[in-house]
């Protein structure tokens, strides 16, 4: 028996069963949900054959071809899904979630093969496109605490201390692969698609709880070549920021930590797409340090660039609430605790701002 599952009751349930995907793998390499496995019901290239005849000829030469394709692989299939339902988080159960593009045929078939197999058996409501909708509508139901701080405060190392504080937490910048700034490529082979990075980021925001904030980073819109999502950046662009101030001393400290694993190549050639923004001689300056492996002087010149593009942008910001915290120890578990405690205030400083907000 199929039982359809709508996308709401799905999310809830996500961590329990197991999802298959069984689009194309052209598909699932551009966008699935989180965790899902694939197993297509045709290549790439049967889907582009099934697709065409569909516009030509209509649906039922459309089916006639895609049973030539998949009739050979049923038993394939069904092996291949019991051996990911033996590996998978829970083996003793025996739920599968199975979607396509629209929730239409390819999701039904193999979910009445699976079925027929002895498993519990899920078709995914509208498929891939309904649960995506489904995230951009759930959005606007979160309240955000954006972290804040000049280049080096430890904003990212400071993400998972808050999440052991009991904190709600979201990097964007991990599930970007990608720092945001000039050199936030470094460390990273490559990025995930627009479309698999929007569908990431709001499937782990509607895994937490609405009645309290979550912590996010305070980005621009942007990190390296993906875009923070529409309805997120909406939220993100009115969210209150606990802006955090560390000792230059620290942050120095903590940029040599961050990027002094790189080579000097590496950093030079990021340095040198800065040239538009710091003038011919600063990039000079910054690249002959490097070169001469003077690094601490390669910080303190790119410091003073990124402090003032921070500054500029922080006095023309008039759309968030900035709430200045200090931190002056230096401790990452002690930080946290501190911020926490400061994020409550902040969350009831909104409630009595706006008595409706989050509830």
């Amino acid at each position: 028996m199929i039982t359809s599952l709508q996308p709401r009751d799905y999310r809830a349930r996500h961590t329990s069963t197991l999802t298959i995907d069984v689009r194309s793998p052209g598909e699932f390499a551009h966008g699935h949900i989180p965790g899902a496995v694939n197993l297509p019901l045709f290549s790439d290239d049967e889907r582009a054959v099934v697709g065409t005849l569909y516009k030509k000829e209509g649906r039922d030469s459309a089916v006639k071809r895609g049973l030539n394709f998949v009739s050979p692989r049923l038993n394939e299939i069904i092996e291949r899904a019991t051996q990911l339902l033996a590996t998978s988080h829970d083996p003793s159960s025996r739920e599968i979630v199975i979607y396509c593009a629209r929730g239409g045929m390819r999701s039904k078939s193999i979910a009445m093969l699976v079925a027929c197999a002895g498993y519990k058996t899920y078709q995914l409501s509208g498929g891939f496109k309904a649960y995506k909708h489904f995230l951009r509508q759930e959005i606007s139901a979160y309240r955000f605490i954006l972290l804040g701080g000049k280049t080096g405060s430890g904003k990212t190392a400071l993400l998972p201390k808050l999440s052991a504080c009991g904190e709600q937490v979201v990097d964007l910048e991990k599930i970007a692969c990608h720092r945001g700034s000039t050199f936030g490529a470094l460390g990273y082979y490559s990025q995930p698609t627009q479309e698999q990075f929007i569908v990431s980021v709001l499937h782990e925001i509607a895994g937490h709880e609405k009645h309290r904030p979550i912590w996010l980073e305070h980005e621009g819109s942007r990190l390296g070549a993906v875009a923070i999502p529409a309805e997120l950046w909406k939220s993100m662009y009115h969210s209150p920021v606990a802006y955090i101030e560390v000792p230059l001393a620290y942050r120095k400290e903590i940029l040599q930590q961050e990027y002094g694993k790189f080579a000097n190549n590496e950093l030079i050639e990021c340095t040198k797409k800065l040239e538009k923004r710091l003038g011919g001689l600063a990039t000079a300056a910054i690249i002959t340090a490097l070169e001469n492996n003077d690094r601490e002087k390669a910080v303190n010149l790119l410091l003073e660039h990124y402090d003032r593009a921070y500054d500029y942008a922080t006095k023309r910001n008039t759309h968030n609430t900035f709430f200045k915290v200090d931190l002056t120890t230096k401790a990452y578990t002690q930080w946290a605790t501190h911020l926490s405690s400061f994020g409550h205030q902040i969350s009831d400083e909104i409630r009595r701002s706006h008595p409706t907000q989050g509830t």
